[in-house]
């Protein structure tokens, strides 16, 4: 006779609860961190639309094939992608799928009452003897002696049942919760906060908005909430080292939110303004020479220009598309205290504005500016070179087609970054709970130990055994001082050596 066996069909819910054990493993958990890694590494391979959206469109240019591939998976905005999100919340769920039970089974250990029965003698540490001591007086010295080293205990069947160290699991879940608020923190933050940088000159006032940012990255969620405050810079102050090297810089400022003078900060490195909520940082700083650009009497350009530092000169750009016949663009370089070597070759002599000199390239042609265009660069494609020259402080370079190209004055700018980042409170719980966490896991450990006192020949004969199940050298010194401080506990009480 033959018999077979069915199997019963494969149901919706029994794949989900099998999916569902799958997920909740630390290994799925480790493997998911381990593709959330190497996602993010394809942000620093591919260029992202949210920080430069230029240099995505360069790239799409350069590569047409792949383009829409990179598109379709959303290479160009990883960290707002389908597939990322998707990795990073089932990252969540799975973490929160581990630790919830090992907290439920924590908290079971903690209600449970340490077991009195057992052989006592197969335990790791072990003595026995007798005390002229009644049992029931024997237990409650070593009730005594174990209360007063905090071990938790319970007394049944002639037996002291005592344990201690569970705030070493404790700690180790605490440390491994923490890694949880951790990554909702650094979620909240980047879905809800943003991050931007803004070179403001003395004298002039940023507003915080959108429009004024000269780069920004805002999270997925973060839906313009800008504060709408104002920073107006008054005066930024550099002081310098022998060599030339910075050695202090900060801006002084005024805060203002709906036209109301808040305060008068000084921002510097490591000294940020904090105002609701956006923390402002002061991360470099430049100069902004004051350039006049005419054409027969008319003015068409004025004002301070921001230069950035390159291979140790200032660089910047004029862009006056309203010259004739042609638009014209300048690049300069502006050199604080200009020098020239035994070769000829000019230079920098101190940082310090000591004697300013403004050299110039002239373009002309059509500018480009139909084409959005970064503001500290020239797009000279379009563009023949002109006419060079130099101007000193205070000069005036005189071009074809009554143009004139003055240098009237000097300020400074500074380089802001404003940051909101709405999680960085759970930050700071995720970084209490590691080192609260971290503290026990790494010097308690669980022990064990039992008293056992039982009637013989008209005296209590006792058991003494312990077990630990990490730290087990430090534990074996923990139980022979145990043992001694009971025997002198029941020596004071009257039973003789023994």
């Amino acid at each position: 006779m033959t018999t077979t066996t069915s199997r019963r069909p494969a149901t919706v819910t029994s794949i989900a609860r099998a999916l569902w054990r799958q997920l909740r493993t630390m290994r799925t958990a480790l493997i998911l961190l381990l593709l959330l890694a190497a996602g993010a590494s394809l942000g620093s391979l591919f260029p992202q639309r949210p920080i430069s959206p230029d240099k995505v469109s360069a790239w799409i240019t350069h590569n047409r094939g792949w383009a829409p591939i990179a598109e379709h998976l959303g290479l160009f905005d990883v960290f707002g992608s389908w597939w990322f999100m998707a990795i990073y919340g089932l990252l969540l769920v799975s973490l929160v799928g581990c630790i919830l039970p090992r907290w439920r089974a924590f908290v079971r250990t903690l209600r449970a009452r340490p077991r009195t029965e057992g052989t006592l003698s197969v335990q790791p540490q072990y003595r026995s003897g007798t005390v002229a001591l009644s049992p029931d007086v024997a237990l409650t010295g070593a009730e005594r002696v174990l209360k007063s080293k905090r071990f938790r205990l319970v007394r049944a069947d002639g037996t002291v049942a005592a344990e201690k160290g569970h705030l070493r699991e404790g700690g180790s879940l605490l440390f491994h919760t923490a890694f949880l608020v951790l990554l909702l923190g650094m979620s909240i933050g980047k879905l809800f906060g943003y991050t931007g940088q803004v070179a403001v000159i003395e004298g002039e006032r940023f507003t915080d908005t959108h429009i004024d940012y000269d780069s920004i990255t805002e999270g997925r969620y973060f839906n313009e909430h800008f504060r709408g405050f104002q920073i107006l810079l008054d005066n930024f102050d550099v002081q310098w080292y022998p060599d030339g090297v910075p050695k202090t810089f900060k801006s002084s400022v005024r805060l203002f939110d709906h036209g109301r003078l808040i305060e008068s900060p000084t921002i510097q490195v490591n000294h940020p303004l904090t105002y609701r909520g956006v923390r402002v940082y002061q991360i470099s700083w430049g100069w902004a020479p004051i350039i006049k650009i005419a054409q027969r009497g008319n003015v068409l350009y004025e004002g301070p220009t921001i230069f950035l530092p390159q291979q140790g000169v200032w660089q910047g750009v004029a862009k006056v598309p309203e010259t004739t016949p042609l638009q014209m663009g300048l690049q300069m370089v502006f050199f604080t205290d200009f020098e020239r070597d035994a070769n000829g070759n000019v230079f920098n002599g101190t940082p310090q504005p000591t004697h300013p000199v403004l050299f110039f390239q002239q373009y002309l042609g059509d500018l480009g500016l139909e084409n959005a265009q970064n503001v500290y660069e020239l797009d000279t494609s379009h563009l023949s070179p002109a006419k060079s020259d130099a101007i000193p402080m205070g000069g005036t370079s005189t071009l074809p087609d009554g143009i004139t190209v003055s240098l009237t004055g000097l300020k400074q700018y500074s380089v802001f970054e404003l940051a909101s980042n709405p999680g960085a409170p759970i930050l700071l719980v995720a970084a209490v709970l590691i080192l609260v966490g971290l503290i026990p896991a790494l010097y308690s450990s669980r022990r064990r130990i039992w008293v056992r006192a039982a009637p013989h020949n008209g005296v209590a004969r006792l058991e003494i055994a312990g077990q630990a199940m990490q730290r087990k050298a430090a534990f074996e010194e923990e139980f022979k001082t145990f043992v001694r401080d009971l025997d002198k506990d029941l020596h004071q009480i009257g039973a003789p050596d023994g």
